[in-house]
């Protein structure tokens, strides 16, 4: 070729206007205005690359590719710029502005990794930007920049508009604009914010998420303080502090609880363990060991178990049947307290066993059910009736008693009383007016 300026041995060299300055040896050197300084068994082809210092076993071509220092590696390709060493590495694509490169496949176009110390990893995309911390055993396909001077190692990331709150580590992300730090964890979507979050699962859009060991999916969901060991599907949902949780649905406000798990919309949960919850719109306090299945049902004691529509909440109720059809309107169908007493809504009946001596004795409409005259008894007086109430009564007094009806109603159609022999028991039931012998 015409032009060339040479200094070294052993090499080939063609084109024209290729500067050999320093100590080039067995390199064949083809293309124009190429400046090659220490080049050893190297491949340079193209035009206008600057290959600087030591540059060994490589093969570098393309145009206007400048400080190559080579080692053991290819690069193709134009308008990359080296400020480190690229060791035994294959660097393919158009204006990448690299640190030290080492072991490692870079392709695409206008990726900055100056000042970031990339080993081991394999990099595909577009305009990547991460000037500090490292990329170590890492694949990362897809484009858009890294925020954040924290070190991607042994990950998998594919996506975009990436920000780094911690470290990464073993972690698989996909998707775009997540903020993200942790160890062992997926994260897939848009809009993540998963902080130092480890054997965490994130899929969906838009989860704040920053806690240890939880599968999160859905939208929307806003995970805070403390949530360890938990799932959460759904959407909208807020949680405080969670441990070995299970939540689904919408919309609810949880504070804290273990060992619970949440289903349907908008319950508002306290602080709680051992809690099931499904439904809408129910409200827990800070109570242990419910299970909750309905709408609109409020519960006020621990260990209790609600079933229905919009109860009444009663502190002393364990086991509650809501009935009510709506806000204002709420009843309960049936009840048991902690006491073993039952209440049905017809009649307003609870189920008591009591023993009397006092006479008369007079019949509670809300506490009694089965009721034992003793000694010194000669009348039982039964109270109001209301539909669906029921009465046992017992003669243990000895001798004769009368059981009589309120006011104007009747016995089996009679307005008079029963009498009981000694040791009988009369079964009453009330319906429209009438005590029915059973």
């Amino acid at each position: 070729g015409n032009g060339h300026v040479l200094r070294g041995s052993n090499n080939c060299i063609g084109g024209g206007t290729n500067l050999i300055s320093g100590t080039a040896v067995d390199c064949i050197i083809s293309g124009n205005t190429n400046y090659v300084a220490a080049a050893v068994r190297s491949l340079i082809i193209g035009n206008s690359n600057d290959v600087n210092n030591s540059t060994r076993n490589s093969m570098i071509c393309g145009f206007s590719n400048t400080t190559v220092v080579a080692q053991e590696s290819v690069v193709y390709g134009q308008l990359l710029a080296f400020s480190g060493t690229c060791a035994r590495s294959v660097v393919g694509g158009s204006t990448h502005n690299l640190g030290a490169f080492q072991d490692s496949v870079l392709a695409g176009e206008n990726s900055n990794f100056v000042g970031c110390g990339v080993q081991n990893s394999f990099i595909a995309g577009d305009n990547r930007d991460k000037t500090n911390g490292s990329i170590i055993d890492s694949l990362i396909v897809g484009s858009g920049n890294f925020t954040g001077a924290f070190d991607i190692l042994s990950s998998i990331i594919g996506g975009s508009a990436l920000t780094l709150s911690a470290t990464i580590e073993r972690n698989i992300v996909s998707g775009e604009n997540h903020t993200i730090g942790g160890t062992n964890s997926i994260i897939s979507g848009s809009g993540h914010t998963v902080a130092a979050s480890n054997n965490t699962l994130v899929v969906g859009s838009t989860n704040t998420v920053p806690g240890d060991s939880n599968i999160i999916a859905g939208a929307t969901n806003v995970v805070s303080t403390s949530v360890a060991n938990s799932l959460i599907v759904g959407e909208a949902l807020a949680a405080d502090t969670l441990n070995r949780v299970v939540i689904g649905g919408t919309g609810h406000a949880i504070t804290q609880q273990q060992n619970s798990a949440v289903f349907g919309t908008a319950h508002i949960l306290g602080t709680g363990d051992n809690n099931l919850v499904s439904g809408t719109s129910n409200t827990i306090g800070n109570l242990n060991n419910v299970s909750l299945f309905g709408t609109g049902l409020t519960v006020s004691a621990d260990s209790s178990v609600i079933v229905g529509e919009y109860n009444v909440p009663r502190g002393t109720a364990k086991f509650q049947v809501g009935n009510g059809g709506g806000i204002g309107t709420e009843s309960n169908a049936f009840e048991v307290e902690v006491s073993g007493l039952v209440r049905r809504e017809s009649g307003g009946l609870r189920v008591r066993s009591r023993e009397d001596a006092v006479d008369p004795i007079t019949v509670s409409a809300t506490t009694d059910y089965f009721v034992r005259a003793l000694a010194g008894v000669a009348d039982v007086n039964l109270p109001a009736g209301a539909a669906g109430m029921e009465y046992w009564i017992k003669n243990a007094s000895g001798g004769a008693i009368d059981v009589n009806p309120d006011g104007a109603e009747t016995i089996d159609g009679v307005n008079a009383a029963v009498t009981l022999a000694d040791d009988d028991s009369l079964h009453l039931i009330f319906l429209n007016g009438d005590w029915s012998v059973l």
